[in-house]
């Protein structure tokens, strides 16, 4: 069963501290190694969750990592190389409008997420729509109780909410969210027990209702 290695974990503590080029340069295979590692993990979590959800099957580990590189042309911080691992599973080039699952991997702030996170003008109002009208549906998904346990809501709020809708909609606080990321934190010590990938997936599981829910939507918008 694949985990997450403490030697990932000082990895990144030492680049967050010597986030230049020349240190990085010389650690190579240190970087080498945690990335391989956290494509071990991936690997693992995709091989288990595939067994709740179909979409993730056919994923490769290694391309669902995302660049160490950051762009840093638009930023006042100019560090070279993020100081965290970010690990997404689903093919959101394709379809940035679909769901995905995604592994955040810091030194004591790791996280698991999912949801809309910045969606798109159309994607928004489909999904403010749909809460409105489905209800039901929508309140049965985040009202499990393993959903409740595991997920934090978080994002950018509206103060009121959107002209389209009645102010006496049932559903006002939801329709007041821009964007709607549920958020798991995961501690070090969980990420790096033997039976992380197991964790993971079984965090994910209970995201896969929402992720569901999510795709219906995208796949009504042109």
């Amino acid at each position: 069963m694949a985990s997450i290695s403490i030697t990932t974990i000082d990895f990144l503590i030492e680049l967050s501290v010597n986030n230049n080029r020349a240190w990085f340069e010389a650690h190579k295979e240190e970087y080498t190694a945690a990335r391989e590692n956290v494509i071990g993990l991936t690997a693992d979590i995709i091989k288990r969750l595939s067994l709740i959800d179909s979409s993730v099957a056919d994923l490769e580990p290694s391309k669902c990592l995302f660049r160490i590189y950051r762009d840093v042309r638009f930023s006042k911080d100019k560090s070279p190389y993020k100081n965290h691992f970010g690990v997404q599973l689903g093919d959101m080039k394709k379809n940035p409008r679909r769901s995905a699952y995604y592994i955040h991997i810091t030194p004591e702030y790791s996280f698991l997420a999912g949801g809309m996170y910045n969606p798109d003008t159309a994607m928004l109002a489909a999904f403010r729509n749909k809460i409105s009208r489905d209800a039901v549906e929508f309140l049965q998904i985040i009202n499990e109780p393993t959903f409740q346990e595991y997920f934090t809501v978080s994002g950018e709020k509206l103060v009121n909410i959107p002209k389209t809708f009645s102010k006496d909609d049932p559903m006002a606080d939801y329709l007041k969210y821009k964007e709607f990321t549920l958020i798991h934190h995961i501690s070090d010590k969980q990420l790096e027990a033997k039976n992380s990938a197991a964790y993971c997936a079984k965090i994910f599981e209970s995201l896969h209702p929402f992720n569901q829910f999510i795709d219906s939507i995208a796949a009504e918008i042109k």
